[in-house]
């Protein structure tokens, strides 16, 4: 009796170790520190974590793609602007390389007729060309319009949103 009793405890003592050993395993939780989770959970959480970095991936490229793109918009604007400025200025140089000269030589008595109506129509042309150009600045600025604030068609293809 006593061998079958020492068995048995053997037995139970056996079955308590191994339930010890396989129960329950728990870890920190990665959604709330402050809990202890089981692996199925963790497992679970680890999943909901990875999609949602994925959906905030999607969105960060969508945003940079925006960006991008008004960044873009900005520096064609830049340099039109800057194209423009220059036009204008190098119109108003060539009118007053045209205008000096011609009053260097009325001061000086130098202006016949002749000089002063060619003069006159060197400045005229002068005038014309930086009218036309004005003119073409205003159709490209039409052309190009204003570029949209928010999420580009790119950038809403990248996060699956429509419209």
């Amino acid at each position: 009796m006593k061998r079958c009793s020492f068995i048995i405890c053997m037995c139970l003592l056996a079955v308590f170790a191994a339930s010890v050993l396989a129960g329950c395993s728990k870890t920190e939780s990665l959604a709330d520190s402050s809990r202890k989770v089981t692996r199925q959970v963790f497992e679970r959480e680890a999943v909901d974590m990875q999609a949602t970095l994925a959906r905030d991936r999607r969105y960060i490229v969508a945003e940079l793609e925006n960006w991008n793109e008004r960044n873009a918009a900005h520096n064609k604007k830049l340099s039109l602007g800057r194209s423009d400025l220059d036009s204008q200025d190098d119109i108003k140089a060539g009118l007053i390389n045209g205008i000096v000269p011609l009053a260097e030589l009325a001061v000086t008595g130098g202006l016949t007729a002749a000089g002063g109506l060619g003069a006159v129509v060197n400045l005229a042309a002068l005038f014309g060309l930086g009218m036309y150009a004005r003119k073409q600045r205003g159709k490209v600025k039409r052309l190009e319009g204003d570029q949209p604030v928010g999420l580009t068609a790119a950038g809403r293809a990248a996060i699956g949103e429509s419209g």
